[in-house]
């Protein structure tokens, strides 16, 4: 019987249900759980077998994983592991001093992409669409262990579909802490700068770009600011409701191909900027006519992909291809996180 502890980024990437995958495949049996700086697995059967997944966990583990030190030694205990029977524990935290990886916010998935636009999904359209794989992860967390009750979707209650999700080892669900559906989840609302509620808020968003309007929208971690980037007059206004008369902003592109259209991009920038991430990448104009008001007198722009189901859903709803996306505070200001400092501090259409 060995003791193996697992450090890196092996919180919130779909770990434990992947060692569940690997120890049923190579028939050992025993625990996996975390310890809130590490995952421990503790696993016992034929010596074969047991090298065999070890291998298995540097060679097969999830896209966002990354392991970066295991710990293994070999344990007597107590616990009888019936043959073949393995299975995920109560996580736990541990004492240890150092601290637990968990991985940023990750773009929305192609699964999960299809699924947003599929008629026929639960979840079709929904804004706050994630699994396993995909979606918020730094920004909701609030101490390790990452479990629900640890993040600020802890408030929302599963609804019975969701929950057998979740509960599910084999479905890519599985203690995707973030989950949730339009019966069970969050929603948006859209404002006008009256606190008037308005119908079908984001797709009016959308549509209100489209006529030159400034708009904050509430994402991962905080609020941004935006209009139609290709708008002189909307920029210029946003610029000077900002106080920000050069700051360049950053832009949100529909697609690569939209991108592409209007700035040069290398392999490795296309790689970058369609990685899991989704950062913001420096890329040069195609002349200097592109987002002149955006990034007024540079040859080059900063821009990204979409990466929240929010933004795709925007660029659904539009013909536009471009928006200005840009903190909200004002400069010097620290983000902007709540409902009630949007309100009254954000000076938006």
């Amino acid at each position: 019987m060995k003791s193996i502890m697992v450090y890196g980024t092996v919180q919130a990437v779909g770990f434990r249900p992947f060692v569940y995958r690997i120890a049923t495949e190579n028939r050992v049996s025993g625990y996996v759980r975390n310890r809130g700086e590490y995952v421990e697995i503790v696993i016992d059967g034929p010596p074969e077998k047991i090298d065999t997944f070890i291998e298995d966990l540097n060679l097969k583990k999830p896209p966002l994983a990354r392991i970066d030190r295991l710990d293994i030694k070999d344990i007597s205990s107590d616990e009888n592991f019936k043959e073949s029977l393995f299975y995920i524990k109560e996580s736990k935290s541990g004492n240890s001093s150092s601290a637990s990886i968990i991985p940023p916010d990750i773009c929305v998935c192609e699964d999960c992409q299809r699924e947003l636009f599929q008629k026929t999904d639960r979840r079709y359209l929904y804004p706050f669409i994630n699994c396993t794989n995909c979606g918020p992860r730094f920004t909701i967390i609030k101490k390790t262990p990452y479990d629900r009750e640890m993040t600020t979707m802890g408030k929302f209650n599963l609804c019975p579909d969701c929950l057998k999700e979740y509960k599910d080892v084999l479905d890519r669900r599985y203690h995707a802490e973030p989950v949730a559906c339009p019966l069970c989840g969050p929603h948006y609302n859209l404002f006008d700068s009256s606190k008037r509620r308005i119908e079908n808020p984001i797709e009016t968003a959308a549509k209100l770009f489209e006529d030159g309007k400034i708009i904050a929208i509430k994402g991962l971690g905080g609020y941004h600011i935006g209009c139609d980037a290709l708008n002189e007059d909307a920029v210029k206004e946003l610029r000077r409701r900002l106080g920000r008369p050069y700051q360049p902003f950053a832009i949100l592109g529909r697609d690569l191909e939209s991108i592409e259209k209007v700035c040069y991009a290398s392999n490795e920038e296309r790689k970058i900027i369609s990685s899991h991430e989704r950062p913001i990448v420096v890329l040069e104009k195609k002349g200097p006519k592109p987002f002149e008001s955006a990034s007024p007198g540079l040859h080059n722009v900063g821009i990204m992909l979409p990466y929240s189901p929010l933004q795709f859903l925007l660029f659904n709803y539009t013909s536009l291809d471009f928006f200005v996306m840009t903190s909200a505070n004002m400069p010097g200001d620290p983000m902007i996180t709540e409902n009630s400092s949007a309100f009254d501090s954000l000076d938006v259409d």
